[in-house]
């Protein structure tokens, strides 16, 4: 099965609060580092493997032009209306992590 999907995700410095204080300080090179390091986002086709819990996106197009093109493998688990998805990554600071998102169906 392939169908087409969007991902995107930031972290939680991302807000405009944040922006704000940022501006105040006037440093516009900042803000754009800052902003851009903390996010991601790309689109194209995926393909499940049920068997082995995987979802692997392939990217069409992404933020980060060096992406385009990759297939990124993440693991997942369906349980009644909550998708869980799991992978492993590395901060910029160079320390291991699982990063773990949560969907769950309203209803």
């Amino acid at each position: 099965m392939s169908q087409h999907s969007s991902h995107a995700e930031t972290e939680p410095f991302r807000c405009l609060e944040k922006n704000a204080q940022l501006r105040r300080k006037r440093r516009e090179h900042q803000i754009i580092r800052k902003l851009f390091s903390g996010y991601d986002a790309y689109f194209g086709t995926y393909t499940l493997n049920e068997k082995e819990g995987i979802v692997t996106h392939h990217l069409e197009a992404a933020i980060w032009p060096g992406d385009i093109g990759k297939d990124i493998d993440r693991h997942f688990r369906i349980s009644g209306d909550r998708l869980t998805v799991t992978f492993n990554t590395t901060t910029k600071e160079g320390v291991k992590v699982t990063r773990i998102l949560v969907w769950e169906r309203m209803r």
